[in-house]
């Protein structure tokens, strides 16, 4: 079969619970891919299976996967490590940036919102639950963490390739082709904005098209007429940071391979840099006071 993402992770659902997680919906399990990787096991060949579903996974279906991995004579599990307060943000981006205008509780929660969930004990998506649940059934020695924030590296795909055994071919290629990330994260500030004035009946916006087409309008008069000036912010509470920053050092002393206690300050200048950035969400209501932002809207449909 031609190898494709569509191949990987129609093959890793096969090891997550169809009725916790409805991503099975959208690429359910294909019976044939495990056929054919049982059929190169036979063979005495490699398989090389990668799909961020698999961080899904519940202890039922690691013991599934075990199972159909005792085929092999060799298994190394690879898992990356992310510092929490980063990781969290992304999760966040990945949810929302393909939100539709008929999905209300995506446009209601903000990141704000979404971190005061999971600040008080590690989301079971995280490295470290990931981890805990995989050690189980998988000796350690078979599990693999790697630094997401590994500097001497490109970036994840060398990480990742340079790390794996019998990997030279692809370790070499990594490190002379582009491997930018072909999923970026998205701006939602434009669009919560939108959603604001659609809220305050500043603009209609009936469907996706017109959201995304005010969207747009406000994105262009940000940096044309404003000079993309920072926007007003509200940030976590003070708890949720502490909370936040607690989960991320307990789990850099444990998981980070590449941790050193001496690059602890700098961490903490980054998270919180991060405090005052990433982890805020727009202050939709005191932009929308702003008078050059009610001049904009006062005047978008004439």
């Amino acid at each position: 079969k031609t190898v494709s993402s569509s191949n990987h992770v129609r093959l890793a659902t096969c090891f997550v619970d169809p009725i916790v997680e409805d991503v099975r919906t959208i690429y359910p399990c294909d019976p044939d891919r495990l056929l054919h990787g049982l059929d190169l096991a036979a063979k005495g060949h490699n398989v090389f299976i990668t799909a961020e579903t698999l961080d899904k996974i519940d202890r039922e279906g690691i013991e599934m996967l075990k199972s159909y991995l005792s085929h092999w004579i060799d298994v190394t599990i690879m898992i990356f490590y992310r510092r929490y307060y980063d990781w969290l943000p992304s999760v966040f981006n990945e949810i929302h940036k393909g939100r539709r205008l008929v999905q209300q509780e995506k446009w209601e929660e903000s990141i704000v919102d979404f971190l005061f969930q999971y600040s008080e004990s590690y989301h079971r998506l995280h490295v470290v639950s990931l981890f805990n649940r995989l050690q189980q059934k998988f000796k350690k020695e078979n599990i693999v963490l790697l630094d997401y924030h590994d500097k001497q590296t490109k970036g994840p795909e060398e990480n990742l390739f340079c790390n794996m055994p019998n990997a030279a071919h692809m370790c070499n290629a990594t490190r002379f082709i582009d491997t930018s990330t072909s999923n970026p994260s998205a701006n939602l500030d434009y669009s919560d904005l939108a959603y604001g004035t659609k809220k305050e009946g500043l603009i209609s916006i009936p469907d996706d098209r017109k959201m995304a087409q005010v969207a747009e309008s406000i994105e262009r008069y940000h940096k044309s007429n404003l000079n993309a000036r920072k926007f007003e912010r509200v940030c976590p509470s003070s708890s949720i940071l502490e909370n936040l920053w607690n989960l991320t050092i307990a789990a850099e002393s444990n998981f980070n391979p590449n941790n050193n206690p001496q690059n602890h300050d700098d961490l903490r200048l980054d998270f919180d840099m991060a405090a005052r950035s990433k982890l805020c969400a727009l202050d939709v209501a005191k932009t929308l006071t702003d008078p050059d932002w009610k001049g904009f809207f006062e005047t978008y449909e004439k």
